[in-house]
């Protein structure tokens, strides 16, 4: 809405992995934006791939977003990571939605870190539920990652592992001649 353009947003994959191999996917600059899921314990991730947040600050500046030529090694100035967390911030509300069947979630933005380095929500050795949406607009498109500390999501781990459950009750029944 803000933007006025159409956003296709689709999921790409879930799936656990080890902390220090996702942080070692990430390239610099990336945009990462540290989370808290209350009332459970730690710290999450969302990440906007740089290049999907160069085209959204050119878009909300009146330009057409498309996409920058060589995001490698630009930092993002103040601006741009003012920007971030406000989208981030407008998706929590969002985020919140989709968790509230499975489990109510508060889920507020903590910091924005550039540098993969500084961000160590975890052990490299912990596993996290990292699950990857694409986002295309107009001219471009981008991923935003969402990555959970696995030990985040534990205390729930039933909740999410339930399967398809029917409305009512369905008794199979057996003739006996």
């Amino acid at each position: 809405n803000t933007l006025r353009k159409n956003a296709n947003i689709t999921v790409n994959s879930t799936g656990p992995l080890k902390f220090s191999e996702f942080m070692n996917s990430l390239p610099l600059p990336s945009c990462l934006n540290i989370l808290r899921f209350d009332p459970l314990r730690g710290a999450s991730i969302l990440v906007l791939e740089s290049k999907l947040l160069f085209s959204l600050v050119d878009v909300l500046f009146g330009g057409n977003g498309s996409p920058y030529p060589q995001v490698e090694g630009k930092d993002f100035t103040e601006i741009e990571i003012k920007i971030a967390k406000r989208i981030v911030q407008s998706a929590l509300f969002d985020l919140e939605k989709a968790w509230e069947p499975v489990y109510p979630l508060k889920i507020s933005y903590l910091r924005t870190e550039i540098n993969p380095q500084f961000v160590a929500v975890v052990p490299p050795s912990d596993v996290v539920i990292a699950t990857t949406f694409d986002v295309e607009l107009e001219k471009v498109s981008g991923t935003v990652k969402i990555v959970v500390p696995y030990a985040t999501l534990e205390p729930i781990k039933s909740k999410l592992s339930v399967g398809f459950q029917s409305e009512q009750l369905e008794v199979d029944h057996i003739c006996q001649l």
